[in-house]
């Protein structure tokens, strides 16, 4: 199953927002962790190629720049 624009939820209290392709993380996608810190990041099959950013939960400029 395909869904863009999805979000979901896992067990771990991760979101992920973005596309699914076959229910797995696919391309562009934004993710924020139960602590608040979100990144975005490049995936294919359910794997991460790329973290973009990582940001903090007040939102301040990115901590963390990855490439």
């Amino acid at each position: 199953m395909n869904v863009d624009h999805a979000t979901t939820t896992d067990s771990e209290g991760i979101r992920w927002y973005g596309t699914l392709k076959n229910l797995k993380p696919q391309g562009f996608m934004k993710v924020q962790l139960p602590s608040g810190q979100e990144y975005d990041g490049v995936w294919l099959n359910g794997n991460m190629q790329r973290a973009l950013s990582l940001r903090n939960r007040r939102n301040a400029e990115p901590v963390y720049n990855f490439h």
